[in-house]
């Protein structure tokens, strides 16, 4: 698999969340292989949540564990936006709009290949999303769903950073995090224009991993399991993990 882009140190290294919209809003300097964007995704969305094979996330692993929880989630984003720039023509979505979700698609598809690079083969477990009463043309439903997952991986990447202990990883994951907050502003831009859904919080969540397992389940058919947990959590400013 090859991966074509103007400028991935580019993506990462904007500073602020309003630079971001302004990289996406312009069309974006990522340019990657139409076979790429669309790995694990498909038109037929089948299987209800938590209805397939079961997966164990062993965190006795150490840093594996928390890629392999991040691969889960990476997964779901890629294809939830692949599936979203499918349904384009039918959908309510503004040409800038489309331009946007279809930047985001790309991020999340280029942040899902190099965690599983980085996990290599048969570490990194392929998973099959779930989007039970998610209608992909409804512009409303689509926005509410990528807010709410974005979100979610922000409170993912927080809360699992305490966890590792490879520097170069947390350098990585920490990279992820701050393009995964800039979608989320992206998207509550579009939800509320010109509102403080731009950025509502002064600090963002601090999720441990059997709340994002739980969570994830939700949209997910594997039956996703963990063992040997973390015994202690440093909670966030939030106190929500």
């Amino acid at each position: 698999m090859r991966i074509e882009l103007g400028s991935l140190s580019e993506l990462h290294a904007v500073g602020t969340r309003r630079d971001f919209l302004r990289l996406v809003g312009l069309g974006g300097a990522l340019a990657l292989l139409p076979g790429f964007v669309s790995a694990c995704a498909s038109d037929d969305v089948t299987g209800l949540p938590a209805s397939g094979d079961p997966f164990v996330i062993d965190f006795a692993t150490g840093d594996a564990a928390i890629l392999q929880l991040a691969f889960v989630l990476e997964q779901m984003e890629a294809d939830f936006y692949s599936r979203v720039v499918t349904a384009f023509p039918q959908s309510n979505f503004t040409t800038t709009e489309q331009a946007i979700l279809s930047d985001i698609r790309n991020h999340d598809a280029i942040h899902r290949a190099f965690i599983e690079a980085m996990l290599g083969t048969g570490v990194a477990f392929k998973v099959t999303p779930a989007y039970p009463n998610l209608t992909f043309t409804d512009r409303a439903k689509v926005l509410a769903f990528a807010k709410q997952i974005e979100e979610l991986g922000i409170a993912m990447y927080n809360g699992v950073a305490q966890y590792v202990a490879n520097g170069a990883t947390l350098t990585l994951l920490a990279k992820i995090a701050a393009v995964e907050g800039r979608h989320a502003s992206a998207i509550g831009d579009l939800l509320t224009p010109r509102t403080d859904s731009f950025a509502p919080r002064p600090v963002d969540d601090l999720f441990r991993p059997s709340k994002v397992g739980a969570a994830v389940q939700e949209n997910l058919v594997d039956k996703i399991g963990m063992v040997n947990l973390p015994a202690i959590f440093l909670d966030g400013p939030n106190n929500n993990g």
